[in-house]
Order: C-alpha cells, then structure tokens, then sequence
C-alpha cells in the first residue's frame, strides 16, 4: 500500500508540474523577413527581401521539382556577401541583411514556384517566390 501511495505522488507531481521554458528545437523567429511572397514577371527580374536577424544563412532551394542544397562545406553560408547562381535563378546575400532572389524569363508556359529555405540555428523560415507564365 505505502509504495502505491509514493507512486501515485510521483506521477501526480510529474503530471502537476509545468515548464514554462522553451523547449530545444522550437526556437522564435529570429531571421524576421520584410516579407515571405513575392511575385515575378515572366519576363523575369530581382526581388530584395531583408531582415532583422543576420545569422542566417540559405540552405537550399526548390524550383518547381528540382531541389537545390548548399553545403557550409562549399562556402561559408552565414557570411557575405555571396551568390549562389543555378541555371534558372540566383540568390545573393549581398549583406548581413539583404537577400537578392533572380529569376531569369519564364519559357515554361505555366506558372513557376521558387522557394528559398533559410536557416537561422534552429529557427526554419522560407521565401516564397511565384512567377507567372509567359
């Protein structure tokens, strides 16, 4: 009965008990994007997106069904400035809080979709990138 007793004190202690801390892994935004869309001509063109934070760096990218990573191996990411330049788009981080997304023309005929995916530690944010068909 006595070790009953303690046990069932111990899971209502455990069940009781709150933590108010941030849990690992769930941190706050702390890149702060001046926006997270962004909408491009066909005929292409540059968009510029800054932010608060300077600790980012760009991770990878997504056009449509190509996927793109970038490895801090390659280049020091969370530096700048920098340019990672694929067949079809470009993003420059020009600064410590600028970063320049280019799309060349669309030939395509539908729609296109990049994504740029930022990491921050371990905060994950994206920019959306449309731009329409031709």
């Amino acid at each position: 009965m006595k070790k009953l007793v303690i046990f069932l004190g111990c899971v209502f202690a455990l069940v009781a008990c709150s933590n108010e801390e941030q849990v690992d892994g769930l941190w706050d935004d702390i890149i702060k994007l001046s926006t997270k869309e962004v909408s491009l001509a066909a005929t292409g063109g540059s968009a510029t997106i800054t932010t608060e934070g300077e600790s980012w760096w760009v991770y990878g990218a997504s056009l449509d069904d190509d996927i793109y990573y970038y490895d801090a191996v390659e280049l020091d990411l969370s530096s700048a400035p920098y340019t990672l330049d694929e067949d079809q788009f470009s993003i420059e981080r020009s600064d410590l809080t600028t970063i320049v997304v280019s799309m060349d023309a669309n030939t395509t005929g539908a729609e296109r979709t990049l994504i740029v995916y930022l990491e921050a530690g371990d905060y994950f944010d994206s920019i959306k990138v449309t731009q329409a068909a031709n």
